[in-house]
């Protein structure tokens, strides 16, 4: 490589700067930023839900009218310690309980979820929340909300889900550079994940549209 060439796609949304090994990919023309491949994930209650890279970026899409499911992309959770740190744009966000970005872990032999999102529900929050399966009822599924603060939603949001062995910890930004923790718990309270999830969902079985979220940026540390 060149150090220091820049690459201008003409079908994409990242500017590629090449560091003399490989090329990196930046936002806005500042921004270093990490895409995302799920092509080796698996998906937990996909139904009719979709995955596209075709413009670099990841977009997961939850269709329309289906009633309040998770759709998740999911693979094997890295050795503890570890942090993922996600950026995302909500292509929408209609109807009561409309869930927006999601990020979190899994329990392997049970499917039950943990994850950290935003969503709109008399406003929008970001919450942590429990789930003994993506693929039931909202309501009655739910095992617990161990947190929930108000905030105003923004185009993009920057989440963080930490396992560092001893508990799980879930922060949000604005710019990400500095970080908010929300809520922290133990990473064995109700159950004990052994994998890392990414998703969407549509919750209200009244959305006449599909509901869309891009992820612009996604890293493991």
């Amino acid at each position: 490589g060149v150090p220091g060439r820049l690459y201008f796609p003409t079908d994409g949304v990242y500017l590629y700067r090449d560091n003399g090994a490989s090329w990196d990919a930046y936002l806005d023309g500042s921004m270093k930023v990490y895409p995302l491949d799920t092509s080796s994930w698996s998906w937990d209650n996909q139904g009719t839900a979709t995955v596209s890279t075709a413009i670099g970026t990841t977009v997961l899409t939850a269709p329309a009218g289906i009633g309040d499911f998770l759709h998740l992309r999911y693979k094997t959770a890295p050795s503890t310690p570890f942090t993922l740190t996600m950026l995302y744009e909500a292509a929408s966000a209609k109807g009561l309980g409309t869930v927006n970005g999601i990020i979190g872990c899994r329990e392997n032999a049970t499917g039950k979820v943990k994850m950290l999102q935003v969503g709109q529900s008399s406003g929008f929050a970001v919450i942590v929340q429990h789930f003994t399966t993506a693929a039931g009822p909202w309501n009655s599924n739910r095992v617990s909300t161990p947190v929930g603060v108000w905030t105003t939603p923004l185009p993009r949001q920057w989440l963080r889900f930490e396992d560092n062995g001893t508990n799980n910890i879930y922060s949000v930004s604005r710019d990400g550079r500095t970080w908010q923790v929300i809520g922290s718990e133990s990473r064995t309270a109700n159950f004990t994940c052994d994998q890392i999830h990414v998703g969407v969902q549509a919750e209200s079985s009244s959305d006449d549209w599909d509901q869309a979220v891009t992820i612009l940026s996604y890293q493991e540390q």
